[in-house]
């Protein structure tokens, strides 16, 4: 398989995990989005830690974590990658899937934008007639809507950013993945405990729930390992 389509399998692949990401956040709406989110975060950094020990590369993250400028640089990622998750579970739960979903048709076009502009790539003809026919797709849908979609701007900006700089990056995806959920893991933990401690968590109140919470690791680490796979 040549990396080009290597690429296109893990890209397509992560996308219709995507996909259907919303009907898991459903099932799990009643934890609200803020504990989503920290569990989404804590248990994506232990299944990181578990592949990479069970891979041998634990030294390559500490590596990576000694050079400054590129621990900065994740640091960012990290931002952007916990805006990202945060809107999409919140709107989910808010009941704007339809402009979430309209923020991933906007994010493959800012992907292509920043790719020509920032990183000189150049299209081909083909390329260039679907860029624009998807982008012109998107405006009729955004026209429709009626309104401005903030919640897909942000998440199309917010992962298009992301996606940018895991390019230039070109670190290996479970390696940098870890690292990013590393700097989010006190902040999760400590909302974790708070919310068990004011007996507001639905963590542990049933077996279901809290497997379905756990789970949330895997429906992120998967995908996302499967999508920065494509990117370098």
């Amino acid at each position: 398989m040549s990396r080009f389509t290597q690429g296109l399998v893990y890209g397509v692949s992560a996308c219709l995990i995507w996909g259907v990401l919303p009907l898991y956040w459903k099932l799990v709406e009643e934890a609200g989005a803020l504990e989503v989110l920290s569990h989404r975060g804590i248990w994506s950094l232990v299944l990181c830690l578990l592949f990479l020990a069970l891979r041998r590369q634990i030294g390559e993250v500490i590596a990576v974590a000694r050079e400054g400028r590129t621990l900065a640089i994740l640091a960012l990622a990290a931002g952007l990658l916990t805006v990202n998750w945060g809107v999409f579970i919140w709107s989910v739960m808010a009941a704007r899937v339809v402009e979430a979903a309209l923020g991933y048709y906007i994010t493959p076009l800012m992907n292509v934008a920043l790719g020509v502009i920032l990183l000189r790539e150049r299209l081909r003809r083909l390329q260039s007639i679907s860029v624009l026919l998807a982008a012109i797709g998107v405006g009729i849908i955004t026209f429709a809507y009626g309104q401005v979609p903030l919640v897909a701007l942000l998440l199309a900006l917010s992962w298009g950013s992301y996606s940018l700089i895991k390019k230039r990056l070109n670190l290996g995806a479970l390696q940098s993945l870890t690292i990013e959920t590393c700097f989010a893991f006190l902040p999760n933990l400590g909302y974790l405990i708070y919310i068990e401690h004011s007996g507001t968590a639905l963590f542990g109140d049933e077996l279901n729930s809290s497997l379905l919470l756990f789970g949330a690791g895997l429906a992120t680490v998967i995908p996302l390992l499967l999508y920065n796979g494509a990117t370098v």
